[in-house]
């Protein structure tokens, strides 16, 4: 059953944290505290998928404007008719795009209306902005995703465009494959480990380290 995400209103995302504290019994205050920032996180994640929500629905309406407009250049109506700079719409262009792709995670483009904001009813946008929510729920902060999308770069560096590495085959790194996972055998039994366990189960381990063993014994 899908959730109903709330924009609240002004003022109502004030937290008077001495004030809630101040509410809290003397005893078990650990466990009061505990639940005071599970609800906290519960807040916090229900707001951000709705900041995604709104900001996609927002990058689909500018994709409606743009091909109604006949507009040229568009970076002139952008700076005529919008709140926010040229550099947020491109941003919300590539966050459509990425959306629609399938490059993001639990968002399924069918997900993402292809009606415009400003041509659905009440009831459809609602539902559309509570369909993407829900989707979006757990991804984080607009930030995070642009991170991830490589739509904007951390402060001061540069995407890397490059063609990632790639990882070692077998044949590349055989012993590694092989002796990482000894040493950390040799370290357990370094530590005595296997002295708990049941001579049955010893015994067993025994028979099976004995027939790699003899394998390795037929390589010449």
């Amino acid at each position: 059953m899908p959730k109903t995400i709330t924009i609240p209103s002004a003022g109502e995302l004030a937290l008077n944290t001495g004030e809630v504290l101040c509410k809290l019994p003397s005893e078990a205050l650990h466990n009061q505290l505990h639940q005071l920032t599970e609800s906290s996180k519960i807040a916090r994640e229900n707001l951000e998928a709705t900041e995604l929500a709104a900001r996609f629905l927002c990058a689909i309406e500018l994709d409606h404007q743009k091909k109604v407009q006949h507009v040229s250049p568009w970076k002139e109506w952008v700076s005529s008719n919008c709140d926010f700079s040229y550099k947020t719409a491109t941003n919300y262009a590539r966050l459509l795009k990425a959306g629609r792709s399938g490059a993001i995670v639990n968002l399924y483009p069918e997900l993402i209306p292809d009606k415009a904001p400003s041509l659905m009813s009440q009831d459809e946008l609602r539902d559309a902005g509570n369909t993407l929510a829900n989707a979006l729920q757990g991804l984080g902060g607009i930030r995070q995703l642009y991170l991830q999308l490589d739509i904007i770069s951390l402060p001061g560096g540069k995407k890397d465009n490059s063609t990632p590495p790639a990882p070692p085959t077998e044949s590349d790194d055989i012993e590694a494959i092989f002796f990482a996972p000894l040493q950390k055998i040799g370290k357990l039994f370094t530590g005595k480990k296997h002295l708990k366990l049941d001579p049955p189960k010893a015994r067993e381990l025994e028979a099976i380290l004995q027939s790699y063993v003899d394998d390795l014994k037929r390589i010449k």
